[in-house]
């Protein structure tokens, strides 16, 4: 396989894909980690993680507090809660928008080939059954009709027996201090791009006069407002011919829309770049964020649908606990000059 690195490619051997079936097992709601009898825990980050786990910091979901293989602390709620049986789509981070499709919801497709697993119900984390856009993502992506069960956040449930897919994406939660990005960290199977792209314009019906060429994606209404001065940068890009479009305000459906039938699509880095899954082949993407921000996990995707991507450097004022929560701004002669000598001028 190959992934976009630092302005090249980069060649790597991507660990296997599999489908398990396990017995006596307890799932945690919105966590990775398995437990067998309430003695083994089971991750597939413990074995991928190298130098005996101290690269990735894995302290998300139920795991508490994570030093290496050996030193793991859980904490969930304990309802005595028992099913028969159950394909498990419980993820860290379940209701964020790229999580979800690519990370979680992208695996459901390995197994609808296999017939004795049409009955099965799936696991479904609660926190991303209350998101509109989600709720219709798995509607669509949910082809064999199965009966969702919804699993509160923390939570325990014994599966006497479970079907769990591996991972297709192997982007860590995070990481240690002082640890170094790798391009194995940013790994992304094909199949789970394909997966999602296939299935979803497989079923809807597009309709095309509806959207834009040219398009920049707000996040006026985000509680995590990352670019400061966005409101200037709107109106200089609307200067310029861009619709401003609102991906929260819309439905799946018309963010599907939105992103197929786009020419050019700019925005600060968020999930919304998630939609690049829905992009024509030759379209680009301009995203705005700091040099320092890694954008393999959109990079990628764009890479293997034949989508230009260029990043619109903008700098950084104040940092946050993690990436995501960073400010920056953007400096707005810099933009100007960037759209006098763009492709669409």
């Amino acid at each position: 396989m190959e992934a976009e690195w630092g302005g090249g490619k980069t060649e790597f051997t991507c660990p296997p894909i599999y489908i398990a079936e396990l017995e006596e097992i307890e799932v945690f709601g919105q966590s990775d980690c398995l437990t067998l009898k309430d003695k083994i825990i089971l991750c597939d980050f413990f074995q991928i993680d190298e130098n005996n786990g101290r690269r990735y910091d894995l302290s998300s979901g139920s795991i508490m507090k994570y030093k290496n293989k050996n030193a793991i602390t859980l904490a969930y709620i304990d309802k005595g809660r028992t099913l028969d049986k159950a394909i498990s789509l419980i993820g860290c981070f379940a209701s964020n928008y790229y999580h979800f499709t690519l990370e979680i919801l992208s695996r459901l497709i390995y197994v609808d080939n296999t017939q004795k697993y049409d009955s099965y119900p799936i696991l479904v984390d609660e926190n991303a059954l209350k998101i509109r856009q989600l709720m219709e993502l798995l509607d669509i992506v949910n082809q064999k009709h199965r009966k969702v069960i919804s699993v509160k956040y923390g939570e325990k449930i014994h599966i006497k027996e479970l079907i769990y897919i591996s991972r297709n994406i192997w982007l860590p939660p995070n990481y240690f201090k002082g640890a170094v990005m790798r391009p194995q960290d940013f790994l992304i199977s094909q199949t789970a791009v394909m997966n999602i792209r296939t299935c979803v314009l497989g079923k809807k019906k597009l309709d095309q006069e509806k959207t834009h060429q040219k398009i920049f994606l707000s996040r006026k209404n985000c509680s995590n407002q990352r670019l400061i001065n966005f409101v200037e940068v709107e109106q200089l890009f609307q200067e310029y011919g861009f619709h401003i479009v609102y991906p929260d305000e819309m439905s799946l459906k018309e963010q599907i829309e939105t992103f197929n039938g786009a020419d050019y699509i700019v925005g600060s880095a968020g999930g919304a770049f998630t939609n690049l899954l829905y992009c024509h082949e030759g379209a680009t993407a301009v995203i705005i964020a700091p040099p320092a921000h890694k954008l393999y996990c959109f990079t990628n995707i764009a890479f293997m649908l034949h989508v230009e991507v260029m990043v619109l450097e903008s700098y950084t004022v104040d940092e946050g606990m993690a990436r995501s929560q960073d400010k920056f701004m953007l400096d707005m002669f810099k933009c100007r000059q960037f759209l006098e000598q763009s492709l669409w001028m």
